[in-house]
């Protein structure tokens, strides 16, 4: 055989090699591409809300009757859709059957709609005596943001003299959870602080020498070594939620840790935002938080150790708790 020939017999094999590389791509994108929100044609209304459905099919309560009866009411409503704002009008019901009372769609934000930035309470520590008293706001931001909030919350404990802190919780509704932890790293043990446990898939959230890893931004807090080993009383009220929970969690039944106020909000469960096709976001409940404790914790408000209301009451009888443990 001359070589010409070889050579494009040679050309032709690579041809037809990336062709079929080419198509398993395409079908590959086709079939797994919507569930990442990857469409390679704009979908048809049926199309879409098939493949929502599909995502649906992993939420918390997924394996229940009441899910199998609404998936089947929604698929019947999405085969007659005009439009790909009524599928999500059909989804948008279907979402809190799957996921619960924490899911929902929500919808596409606009210059118009998007809400202003609010201003968010700084982190702070206030010394009264050996008393450290914690404020643990809500908080969102980038990296540096984020190290500066630990940064504030962690060298307050790490101050000479400390007998005895106050963790405020109070009104924080979430956020990231990454540099709440870590500010308090101080009072915890390095090991596994709590674990997402998602189906049969566990998540662990873990604390090494000041760095925590696994929920949130990883932050590493300084002087979080050697542990501060004294009573911490811990406020909570109604609206103490998600990021605020996962860090009560965190703290909640270690020895030497009591917790004062209310019931929290109940959203220490397992969420995921999931960006759609319409520009909606589905935001999904899949798993729930198994404390250090082995304690299952998701949509239930969390209970106190001390039920003694919010405001005043919740601060004056962690004061009086510390002051019993030996530390003013």
């Amino acid at each position: 055989m001359s070589r010409p020939r070889r050579a494009r017999r040679l050309l032709v094999t690579l041809l037809v090699v990336l062709l079929v590389l080419l198509t398993a791509g395409v079908g590959l994108v086709w079939f797994v591409g919507p569930r990442f929100n990857v469409w390679l044609v704009p979908p048809t209304p049926q199309r879409y809300g098939d493949t929502v459905l599909t995502m649906l099919d992993g939420g918390l309560h997924a394996s229940s009757p009441q899910w199998h009866d609404e998936r089947e009411r929604a698929r019947t409503a999405i085969a007659t859709a005009a439009t790909l704002e009524d599928v999500d009008a059909i989804l948008a019901e279907a979402v809190q059957v799957a996921g619960g009372p924490h899911s929902a769609l929500l919808p596409a934000r606009t210059d118009a709609t998007a809400p202003a930035p609010a201003l968010q309470q700084p982190a702070s520590v206030e010394r009264d005596g050996g008393v450290a008293t914690l404020v643990v706001p809500e908080f969102t931001g980038d990296l540096a943001a984020a190290q500066a909030y630990t940064d504030t919350l962690a060298t307050g404990l790490a101050e000479p003299g400390v007998c005895g802190v106050v963790v405020d919780l109070r009104g924080n509704s979430g956020g990231d959870m990454g540099p709440m932890v870590a500010g308090v790293a101080k009072l915890l043990p390095d090991g596994v602080l709590q674990t997402f446990v998602t189906g049969e898939r566990r998540s662990e959230v873990r604390l090494t020498r000041g760095r925590v890893t696994g929920g949130g931004t990883s932050i590493t807090a300084p002087h979080a070594t050697p542990r501060l080993d004294v009573p911490v009383a811990v406020l909570v009220d109604e609206h103490t939620a998600s990021s605020g929970e996962q860090t009560l969690i965190a703290l909640r039944g270690r020895e030497g840790v009591h917790v004062f106020g209310v019931p929290t909000a109940g959203y220490a469960s397992v969420n995921q935002q999931i960006p759609l096709y319409t520009g909606a976001t589905l935001q999904l409940t899949v798993g729930v938080t198994e404390s250090h404790t082995g304690e299952l914790l998701g949509e239930e408000p969390i209970p106190p150790d001390t039920d003694t209301g919010s405001g005043a009451a919740a601060a004056g009888a962690a004061r009086a708790w510390l002051t019993e443990q030996g530390c003013a």
